[in-house]
C-alpha cells in the first residue's frame, strides 16, 4: 500500500515541477481513495488484480478531487506505481496518454 506520506510527497513533488496549488482539499477522501485499492470484507479483496487496485486509485483521485489541484496527474502517477510495483508497465506515448476521449468525446486521462 502506497503511505499517505508517499502520496502527500508526489502530489508536491508534481506540482513544484508542472505548477499549481499544493494542499489537500479534503483529507478525508484522500485517505479513502489511498484504501481503496486494498479495501475488502472479511477475507474477500474488492479489487483482487494490480489493474483492478490500479483503476481504483486513478478514479477514486481523478472523480473525487481531495488535492486543491493536480488531481489527474497524482491519480496517474499513483497508478502508475500500482502497476510497476507488480511489474506492469503502460505501452503508449505521451499524447495518447495526455488525449483519451471518454464517452462523451471530451478529453481526460
Amino acid at each position: 500500500m502506497i503511505s499517505t506520506d508517499e502520496v502527500l510527497l508526489i502530489h508536491r513533488r508534481l506540482i513544484e515541477d508542472f505548477g499549481g496549488s499544493d494542499g489537500v482539499r479534503d483529507e478525508g477522501i484522500m485517505l479513502s481513495a489511498i484504501a481503496r485499492p486494498y479495501s475488502g470484507f472479511g477475507d474477500t479483496e474488492f479489487y483482487k488484480t494490480p489493474l483492478e487496485k490500479a483503476a481504483a486509485i486513478i478514479e477514486s483521485i481523478v472523480k473525487n478531487h481531495p488535492f486543491i489541484d493536480g488531481n489527474k496527474r497524482t491519480g496517474y502517477v499513483l497508478m502508475e506505481i500500482i502497476l510497476r510495483i507488480n511489474n506492469l508497465f503502460i505501452n503508449a506515448s505521451q499524447s495518447v496518454i495526455i488525449y483519451t476521449p471518454n464517452s462523451r468525446g471530451q478529453s481526460g486521462v
